[in-house]
């Protein structure tokens, strides 16, 4: 039986909305109607419009919520606060919170076991707050893109307005690739109740195409671009497709720098020789495949301002990312299903354009507005920079201290309580067939360690603590201490200390997160040969201790043998570096692939 039981016969309550009842209360008032007349036509008791027109008995119906009016309030901004920063709680994860306030308050609750609200009264406060909340499925970004700052955004459109004055809407184009998928989702079906799974035969498989879109602020759509991935391009792979469409391919299946330079002289100055006397703006992401210097110098020749995006903001500053890609892709997931209806096995290259042609058609006029509306979206045209600002989350305070300790310590909880490391593995040499259990594993000859591990030799903390919510451990990182400047040994006639910068201090104080620096890390420590080496590393997190300043950082390494270029590791390498251990700022010089290269 469900869990909301109404008994038959029993008393009706509100059945009419409030804009009704406040209508009928307001004819009565003015004369325009009696209280009967007014209860016939809007279908209120008498009663209740009496009551209301004198102001009697105005609290709802019912036995007080737990919570005050301005307790849910505050618990509402904070749910609000907490899912614009990226950390949406679930139902179970605000029972939490509100035990906490509880148990904090000194308040000790009947209706609650141990305080802990149930299923009942969180989905009554849904219920009563409905206008501001729902629930939905989320979805995982990276923290890279939540990176993104205001002040990035700030100075990014103090250039942009620099470089878009007095540029027509039509001269302003926006370009970025996208993969055409070869499967066209899910979608509800209706099947017998009580039926596990609900299957449809339909052949998919993870293969894409890669399509180049560009598009114009005043909402002209260019000629697009296919690249397939095959090493050779056969005609059938061209026909039915889009008007003016080219195709080309590429091992990878997306872009490269040849590539982006054919489809540069190929699909953009076509157009832009249309306007030679006039200021022309291209507007991108900046992926190294983007970048070519035929295109920079072809630019510079015909007046093309080359805008690159921000890092990790394509999201909120690319016109066809917000408002376009995804009406497309919805077409064309229809078009898609249609065809494989009809037809057997994968999506075949030589189908590929007449689906993407179909798609385009359904598009239709809706692909000129979707541009538009990116643009504007964006901040670009008209340039309104808040238009994206007000998509960043911003820093708010709580008027209630309770509150805001409750949501402390429950985000505290979530992101630190957790906090392993892997244990070292050992090889067990072990006669083919033969079974080993556990205990024979305690036994293992140390000989059969394997070595394949580096020999860096650093200091580890008996209990790695990180006392800030801010440290953002993953992917169970290794929290490791560097050994300050008194808990080295003293200098030995072996030491490579060549470099006679590092015995200056540098000055820490005008450090902040997300700055990348040089940190010096002792190896061999316990022999003859111990020597510093410096490493790159960011910094994670910022904390003032009695014996300093502590910095957590993630340390990269050297990609692939090449020395100039860093990357960091699948598990991330947090550390715990004194001041006096870090010898100077670093400046990316170039970010290509998730790999970098610094001023070292």
């Amino acid at each position: 039986m469900g869990r909301c039981r109404k008994k038959i016969g029993g008393r009706t309550y509100k059945n009419f909305s409030d804009h009704d009842l406040q209508r009928a209360v307001a004819l009565v008032k003015n004369g325009v109607l009696t209280e009967r007349q007014a209860a016939e036509q809007f279908g209120i008791p008498k009663s209740t419009i009496n009551r209301k027109r004198n102001k009697k008995n105005l609290k709802p119906v019912g036995r007080p919520c737990v919570l005050s009016t301005i307790e849910e309030s505050m618990l509402l901004d904070g749910l609000v606060t907490a899912g614009k920063w990226g950390f949406p709680l679930t139902s179970k994860d605000i029972g939490f919170i509100v035990k906490n306030y509880l148990d904090t308050e000194g308040r000790k609750e009947q209706r609650f076991k141990d305080n802990l609200p149930g299923q009942d009264w969180l989905k009554l406060f849904l219920h009563r707050h409905n206008d501001v909340l729902t629930v939905k499925l989320c979805e995982n970004i990276k923290r890279a893109r939540v990176a993104v700052s205001c002040d990035t955004i700030n100075l990014f459109f103090e250039e942009l307005t620099k470089t878009i004055e007095g540029v027509d809407p039509e001269l302003i184009i926006n370009y970025d690739e996208t993969n055409m998928t070869d499967d066209p989702g899910k979608k509800k079906v209706v099947v017998r109740r009580g039926t596990k799974h609900a299957e449809c035969i339909k052949d998919t498989s993870k293969s894409s195409t890669s399509v180049m879109f560009c598009g114009t602020a005043s909402g002209v759509i260019l000629p697009l671009y296919v690249v397939y991935k095959a090493e050779h391009l056969y005609n059938t792979w061209t026909y039915n497709g889009p008007p003016g469409t080219r195709y080309n391919r590429s091992r990878s299946g997306w872009f490269d720098m040849t590539l982006f330079e054919d489809w540069f002289f190929s699909i953009v100055m076509p157009y832009f020789r249309k306007f030679p006397d006039k200021k022309k703006v291209m507007i991108g992401d900046n992926l190294a495949s983007h970048v070519s210097t035929k295109v920079i110098e072809s630019c510079k020749t015909n007046n093309i301002s080359f805008v690159l995006l921000p890092p990790n903001s394509t999201h909120l500053t690319q016109p066809l990312d917000v408002a376009f890609f995804r009406p497309l892709k919805m077409k064309w997931k229809k078009q898609l299903d249609i065809w494989k209806d009809k037809n057997t096995g994968v999506l075949q290259k030589s189908q590929f354009p007449n689906i993407l042609n179909k798609t385009m058609k359904e598009l239709g006029p809706n692909a000129s507005k979707n541009i538009i509306a990116g643009f504007e979206a964006c901040g670009i045209v008209p340039l309104n920079p808040e238009n994206v600002l007000k998509r960043i989350p911003r820093e708010n305070s709580f008027s209630d201290d309770s509150w805001l300790n409750s949501f402390e310590s429950h985000l505290a909880e979530r992101r630190l309580n957790v906090i392993s490391t892997n244990p070292r593995k050992k090889r067990v040499t072990v006669p083919a067939g033969k079974s080993i259990s556990e205990l024979n594993t305690e036994i293992v000859d140390t000989n059969s360690i394997s070595n394949d591990i580096e020999d860096l030799e650093v200091v580890f903390s008996e209990e790695p603590v990180i006392d800030s919510i801010n440290s953002e451990p993953e992917n169970n990182p290794i929290i490791i201490v560097i050994p300050t400047t008194d808990q080295l040994p003293g200098p030995s006639g072996n030491n490579n200390q060549d470099d006679d910068d590092e015995d200056e201090v540098f000055d820490t104080k005008n450090l902040r997160v997300n700055d990348y620096v040089l940190v010096k890390c002792l190896y061999n420590k316990n022999s003859k040969k111990a020597k510093f080496k410096t490493f790159p590393c960011l910094i994670k997190h910022i904390s003032k201790g009695i014996n300093g300043i502590k910095f957590i950082c993630s340390f990269l390494r050297q990609y692939k043998g090449r020395s100039e270029t860093y990357v960091f590791s699948n598990v991330e390498d947090v550390m715990e570096v004194s001041e006096e251990n870090i010898l100077k700022r670093l400046m990316v010089i170039k970010e290509h692939r998730n790999t970098f290269t610094f001023n070292m």
